[in-house]
């Protein structure tokens, strides 16, 4: 149901249904024996909440939609035996110990990183399949590289390595440690972020056709902020390899999801990041700042998080310049670019300014 459909004072919030886990396309849906049967559990779940939800229409709706995209999944779903594979071997299905580790290789839908269970589209996944047991080789992550030693591969269960993982909560600063699965990372499953306004109401929502945000000139890159007297503490980016990111198409229409280590390092999945300028009165550059839009959130709702917890400015008016896609050799943004004006106090850049400015550069 579009929104425009949604009478004024309607209290009823319209569920978003959260997509499948990111499977790229093209690639073959492999399960396990225990990821098929975990897709049919969830199938009798959502029948027996349709049979619940009787006359809440809105609630049927979404649960129509959700089956939908899981009956897919039940239907693409190409299952693995394991034990037929080349014994010693790595492949989908097998049991993987690796220097201090171990994980076995699952489908996209039953992964679950601080579980063990990593999916087999993962770079961690492709760099360790078709790997034998013994074999040492040096694999690329996201903080470098990491020496790989093989110590077991087995089709046979072994102990898997649990990972406890901080993220931080949607809204606020207040951290949680997350033993869940992928899906339980994202609170969007449950509830709907609304489209909000930063500061004040002149925010526009965004208009994801064609015709609108157009590139307008840029704006002069600052040749130094470190040693302005009015910036507080620097500026740091807080990020988190394992957190998910959406994926879009150059209109802004999502696609699909994925985790941060995955959109970067040159695989260039297209997601989206807003970049904020902030001005002083006189229409001087004085801070840029960045920060990519988590997976469930609009580019307004990210701008208003960040702006609040990282830069201190939480009641800034802000306006809405363009929309760029800027591509690097590492990754492929679509770009969202806001200005702000203050004279007051803001972050310093990071200390490696020259590399953080070349950021904006197509501002």
């Amino acid at each position: 149901m579009s929104r425009g459909f949604v009478k004024e004072g309607d209290q009823e919030e319209i569920p978003i249904v959260t997509p499948r886990a990111f499977l790229p396309e093209g690639v073959t849906n492999y399960v396990t024996s225990e990821g098929l049967a975990l897709l049919h559990n969830e199938k009798s779940d959502l029948l027996k909440q349709y049979e619940m939800s009787k006359n809440d229409h809105l609630m049927r709706n979404y649960i129509c939609e959700k089956m939908s995209l899981l009956q897919e999944r039940i239907n693409s779903a190409v299952e693995v035996n394991p034990s037929a594979a080349a014994e010693g071997v790595v492949s989908f299905g097998m049991y993987v110990k690796y220097n201090d580790r171990t994980i076995r290789i699952v489908g996209v839908d039953e992964a679950d990183f601080t579980k063990g269970l990593i999916a087999f589209t993962s770079p961690i996944a492709k760099a360790l399949t078709g790997h034998k047991q013994g074999d040492t080789f040096t694999m690329t992550v996201p903080k470098g590289t990491e020496q790989i030693t093989i110590v077991e591969v087995s089709s046979s269960p072994l102990p898997l390595s649990s990972t406890s993982m901080t993220v931080k909560t949607m809204g606020n600063s207040t951290e949680k440690s997350l033993c869940q699965s992928d899906e339980d990372i994202n609170p969007m499953d449950n509830e709907t972020v609304p489209i909000k306004p930063v500061g004040n109401s002149t925010v526009k929502s965004f208009d994801h056709s064609e015709g609108s945000n157009n590139p307008v000139d840029s704006e002069p890159v600052p040749e130094k902020t470190v040693g302005d007297s009015s910036l507080k503490k620097e500026f740091v980016l807080e990020t988190s390899k394992m957190d998910f990111l959406p994926l879009v198409n150059e209109r802004g229409n999502f696609m699909g999801k994925g985790m941060y280590f995955e959109m970067h390092g040159g695989n260039k999945l297209l997601h989206p990041s807003v970049h904020l300028h902030v001005n002083g009165s006189d229409g001087k550059v004085r801070g840029l700042y960045w920060w990519h839009i988590l997976f469930g959130e609009t580019a307004e709702k990210t701008l208003e998080r960040q702006m609040s917890q990282y830069v201190g400015m939480s009641n800034l008016p802000v306006k809405m310049k363009r929309r760029y896609v800027r591509e690097t050799s590492d990754e492929k943004e679509l770009v969202y670019v806001f200005t702000a004006v203050s004279d007051g106090e803001i972050p310093a850049y990071p200390k490696d300014e020259k590399k953080y400015l070349k950021i904006f550069e197509k501002d």
